[in-house]
């Protein structure tokens, strides 16, 4: 393991030109298609494979681990199931008509993810070298889930400090996002209190 000197991307990223952002955008993007490049049957951490992270978390900080699952099959049946006990959870307090559960309409084939892309986990060194840290929830997962990380840590864990501008490459660098699949994720981690 590596000290990097450098600055979190969410201290600096004000200060960066529009170019200078358009550079860290598209180094991060080249970052994330190697990553998503290197695939795996198995599921889950490296080391246990266990299923865990950013989604599979009881109260924001606590994640547990599920697993570990012999197939892609395995963990979207116990996603499904989650995100049902989501909605039903959520269906609780809507009034009128509810909406349906949400359905998986992603490609559930494992790559290899970081699973906490945010602004606090990207450094950007003296040289301008743009550096990934806090690997504690990279594993085999499906490849949406680091732009949903990004987009869940945007909305929620660092809701009024990141900067609207980057928010705007999140689809550029990680993949685009379909409504379907952020509503079913976000049922998945509305389900983990009930799961403990």
């Amino acid at each position: 393991m590596d000290r990097v000197e450098g600055e979190p991307l969410i201290g600096c990223w004000d200060r960066l030109s529009s170019f200078r952002r358009l550079r860290v955008a598209c180094t991060l993007r080249l970052y994330i298609r190697q990553l998503h490049a290197l695939r795996r049957s198995q599921l889950g951490t490296l080391g246990t494979g266990l299923v865990g992270g950013l989604f599979f978390q009881f109260d924001g900080s606590e994640s547990k681990e599920f697993g570990p699952y012999e197939s892609v099959q395995g963990l979207r049946r116990f996603c499904t199931f989650a995100a049902h006990l989501g909605w039903q959870r959520l269906s609780q307090f809507q009034d009128g008509e509810r909406s349906p559960p949400p359905q998986p309409q992603f490609d559930w084939s494992p790559v290899f993810v970081h699973g906490d892309l945010n602004m606090a986990n990207i450094l950007l060194d003296r040289r301008g070298t743009v550096w990934l840290i806090d690997w504690a929830w990279a594993g085999f997962y499906p490849a949406c889930l680091d732009t949903l990380a990004m987009r869940h840590s945007n909305l929620f864990a660092l809701k009024d400090i990141v900067p609207a501008s980057w928010e705007r490459y999140r689809g550029f660098i990680a993949g685009p996002s379909a409504r379907a699949s952020e509503a079913f994720w976000h049922h998945v981690f509305m389900a983990m209190p009930l799961l403990q």
